[in-house]
């Protein structure tokens, strides 16, 4: 994860590329519990590879991902 020097501001993006599996201490939890909170108002996230709607694919099912549950459920209550 690259990392600047600077604070994000209002007009920055932020892609996410993750390994879509959350656990605790994986990259998709420290962005979701820790990124994530700190970010202010109106920086526009992207996530690759999140479905919805809908689901995975079932060709997909063997990387047990887990990202897009919680990214689906963060968008329900509008953050």
């Amino acid at each position: 994860m690259g990392l600047s020097s600077r604070s994000p501001s209002r007009s920055d993006k932020l892609f996410v590329y993750s390994s879509q599996i959350r656990i605790p201490g994986s990259d998709v939890d420290v962005l979701l519990e820790r990124v994530f909170p700190a970010l202010p108002p109106r920086v526009l996230v992207h996530f690759n590879d999140i479905f919805q709607p809908g689901g995975y694919p079932a060709s997909w099912a063997h990387r047990h991902c887990s990202e897009q549950e919680v990214v689906a459920a963060l968008l329900q209550e509008g953050r």
